[in-house]
């Protein structure tokens, strides 16, 4: 932005120089005006968790019964909150809780220690 400000040079030089777009350019010096800065602005933060109103739901059933399996645990959380949920939604969900999450039986076993 201080070659922009400089005036020294034009915006399709600038943009040469810097390997960006005019429009671009055009954006942060719009952008500049406006905030005072060309810093992005905060990220909308994505969408809310589904099961987040459930974790008390979901930490219960883990510690009722630790070894349940991703599927069984979304079958009787969909059955107590009538929320449905995939199994990948669920590990996320018990990854952002810190609960331990159940292995699959068919899994092969890791190898312990080389000996």
């Amino acid at each position: 932005m201080a070659t922009v400000e400089a005036d020294t040079m034009s915006n399709r030089q600038i943009a040469e120089l810097y390997d960006v777009s005019e429009a671009t350019l055009e954006r942060w010096t719009a952008r500049k005006r406006k905030t005072g800065s060309v810093a992005a602005g905060a990220g909308a933060g994505g969408r809310p968790r589904t099961l987040a109103p459930y974790a008390a739901t979901v930490r219960a059933e883990v510690q009722r019964q630790p070894d349940i399996s991703l599927p069984e645990l979304g079958e009787r959380v969909q059955a107590q909150a009538g929320v449905l949920s995939s199994p990948s939604m669920m590990w996320r969900e018990l990854k952002i809780l810190n609960l331990p999450v159940k292995k699959s039986r068919f899994t092969t076993r890791t190898r312990k220690g080389r000996g």
